[in-house]
C-alpha cells in the first residue's frame, strides 16, 4: 500500500508539474519556504526560547529548530533546499548577492541547529557548488565565475560567524553519541 501511495503522489506531481512555468513558482514558493524557516531557526536560537513558534511548548523543545521538531530533520530539509539557492547564485548567476545570502543564511542555520551529519552534508553540497564556477574560471570562461564564488564563500563565513559554531563543536566533543539512539 506504500508503494501505491508513493505511485500516486508521483503521478499527481507529474500531472501538476507539466509546465516550465508550474516548477519554476514550485520551486521558488519551496525556496522561500526553506529560507524563511532558516530565519525563524536563527532568531529562535538568538532569542533563546525553547518553543515552536515562541509559543507552542512541546517535550521535545530541547532539539527544535525552526518548525521541525528534530535538529536532523530540518537538516535533512535545508540539505534538499540549499542547491536551489546555489544553483541561483553560483550556476545561473542570478541575482547573486540575494541568493548567496539566502543559502549562506540556510547554510548557518544548519550549523546552528548542532545536526552532525547535515553539517558534514551542506559543507559538502558548498564545497561541489563552489568547485563549478572556480573549475570554468580556470578553464577561462570568465572571472566572473571566480567573483560569485568567492563572494558566496565570504557570505557563507560571515554568516557563519555570526551564528557560531559553539553549539556543534559541544555537540562533537560530547559522548552522548549513541545515547538516545540505544
Amino acid at each position: 500500500s506504500t508503494w501505491c501511495g508513493y505511485a500516486c503522489a508521483f503521478w499527481v506531481g507529474v500531472q501538476v508539474f507539466d509546465t516550465s512555468q508550474a516548477v519554476r513558482c514550485f520551486r521558488g514558493i519551496l525556496l522561500d519556504v526553506a529560507f524563511g524557516c532558516s530565519l525563524m531557526a536563527i532568531l529562535k536560537a538568538a532569542s533563546g526560547s525553547d518553543r515552536i513558534l515562541w509559543f507552542l511548548e512541546t517535550p521535545y523543545s530541547r532539539d527544535a529548530i525552526g518548525l521541525f521538531l528534530n535538529r536532523n530533520y530540518y537538516a535533512a530539509f535545508i540539505e534538499l533546499t540549499l542547491p536551489l539557492a546555489l544553483t541561483d547564485a553560483l550556476i545561473r548567476q542570478r541575482k547573486v548577492l540575494l541568493n548567496g545570502a539566502i543559502a549562506a543564511t540556510m547554510f548557518a542555520s544548519v550549523i546552528l541547529s548542532a545536526s552532525r551529519a547535515g553539517t558534514a552534508l551542506v559543507i559538502l553540497e558548498l564545497l561541489v557548488f563552489l568547485a563549478a564556477p572556480l573549475v570554468r574560471a580556470i578553464r577561462g570562461a570568465g572571472a566572473r565565475e571566480y567573483w560569485t564564488a568567492i563572494a558566496s564563500l565570504v557570505l557563507v563565513l560571515l554568516t557563519t560567524s555570526v551564528v557560531g559554531w559553539d553549539a556543534l563543536t559541544q555537540r562533537l566533543r560530547s559522548n552522548e553519541h549513541l545515547g538516545n539512539r540505544l
